[in-house]
């Protein structure tokens, strides 16, 4: 089962909508009582509505799940310098930056990418 978003698509698209009229994202977040963490909530909002529309906040109930050569691939692309972590959630629909950047710390790291396996990683007791 997915988690419930924070803040509702509908919270969501009206102040993407008055930032993108204008309106200062340090406003906008003291209005709606947003965490004003140097812009990034408001920043990241903007930039997956720019992607993708009016669908951009769309809700599921479940998880996402990636295959293994996306995460290659996005794992490659920011090795490249091809964008950022957020340019790249974005560009492969991943729907959080941390995610990017957790890909990105395992394989610099040496653990193994993999597919998407409902169980999780079994650790045992050395």
């Amino acid at each position: 089962m997915g988690r419930k978003a924070k803040y509702s698509k509908e919270l969501k698209l009206e102040i993407v909508k008055k930032y993108l009229k204008g309106e200062s994202i340090s406003v906008l977040a003291r209005e709606y009582g947003i965490p004003n963490n140097h812009g990034k909530t408001i920043t990241l909002w903007v930039h997956k509505y720019q992607v993708y529309g009016d669908l951009a906040f769309e809700y599921s109930n479940k998880n996402k799940s990636y295959s293994k050569e996306l995460k290659h691939q996005v794992i490659t692309d920011y090795l490249n310098g091809v964008d950022s972590f957020e340019g790249l959630a974005n560009k492969y629909n991943v729907s959080t930056v941390e995610i990017v950047r957790q890909w990105v710390i395992k394989y610099n790291k040496g653990i193994e990418i993999k597919d998407y396996d409902p169980k999780g990683d079994v650790y045992t007791m050395k």
